[in-house]
């Protein structure tokens, strides 16, 4: 992740963050607290704030959060422009990070529920009416070979899309992408895995700077200070008690009391779970899905 734009003593909001969030972000929000088929078996990490919550109704109040990221999220999300709307109200910039099209017709995610172009700071959607064929070889060739995630790394800003909002996020909703731009997909994926040629010189490399990163992280579990991801990790002062002041109810958006049995809502008069100190904020139909 990269060109993030915060400053030191912005808080931080990750929503979607699973098992990897970034190491500078103050307060997560995930969906879910124990499901881990979407985070490929990962438990979710939870070594600062987090809230169980859904992106198209978050729990915080207004202008809550200087910065939020988004991360290979909203393309999972049943109402992007709801997403994008709840993003702006409870956050004053931030950065979206999505796959383009282009790679979903690489990798055929079937729990994605959209394409994704983007086009003049303006997020594209279009909905995928029938679940794609998963690419199970692009997957395994992911997984067990250095010099094929090293060309999805070279190859990032054709694969992913970055937006960086501020204040309003630009998005515009369709219902199908027509037969003449998937079959510029296709042709766009096509030309660039013919790009693709193994290098063992440059795959070595790569493989070395991923086992570093892989050192660094551990590192930072550890305690010891030996890597930029150290200085620039999470405030240890971020605790539930500031969680609590700017939380609130997911129906009503009425501030919340916090207790040893749970999170209660005395508008709507409702008893939030918590769970190991996780706050579960999910309203009534969010809830029948689990958490």
């Amino acid at each position: 992740m990269k060109n993030l734009d915060f400053k030191p003593n912005d808080l931080v909001l990750e929503i979607g963050s699973g098992h990897n969030p970034h190491p500078r972000s103050n307060i997560l929000v995930d969906r879910y607290l124990t499901k881990v088929d979407e985070r490929s078996g990962f438990k979710i990490k939870n070594d600062r704030p987090l809230v169980i919550a859904s992106g198209e109704k978050l729990p915080f109040l207004d202008n809550s959060f200087d910065y939020i990221i988004a991360n290979q999220v909203i393309e999972h999300v049943e109402n992007p422009r709801l997403f994008c709307q709840e993003l702006s109200r409870v956050g004053k910039r931030g950065l979206i990070i999505c796959p383009h099209a282009v790679r979903e017709e690489i990798f055929g995610w079937q729990h994605h529920l959209w394409w994704i172009f983007s086009e003049k700071n303006t997020l594209n959607f279009y909905s995928k009416l029938t679940k794609d064929k998963k690419r199970s070889f692009f997957h395994k060739l992911y997984q067990n070979k250095t010099f094929f995630r090293q060309f999805c790394n070279r190859q990032e800003n054709k694969l992913n899309i970055y937006l960086h909002w501020k204040k309003k996020i630009k998005i515009k909703v369709h219902l199908a992408p027509d037969k003449t731009l998937m079959k510029k997909v296709r042709k766009e994926a096509s030309l660039l895995l013919d790009k693709m040629n193994y290098s063992s010189i440059n795959s070595f490399a790569f493989y070395f700077k991923e086992i570093l990163i892989r050192l660094a992280l551990k590192a930072r579990k550890t305690g010891k200070s030996i890597s930029w991801i150290i200085k620039k990790a999470f405030n240890p002062n971020i605790s539930l008690d500031l969680l609590i002041k700017i939380i609130v109810c997911p129906n009503c958006r009425k501030k919340l009391r916090l207790s040893s049995k749970g999170v209660f809502c005395q508008s709507c008069n409702i008893k939030y779970p918590l769970i190991d100190n996780v706050p579960i904020l999910l309203d009534k139909e969010e809830m029948k899905k689990g958490y």
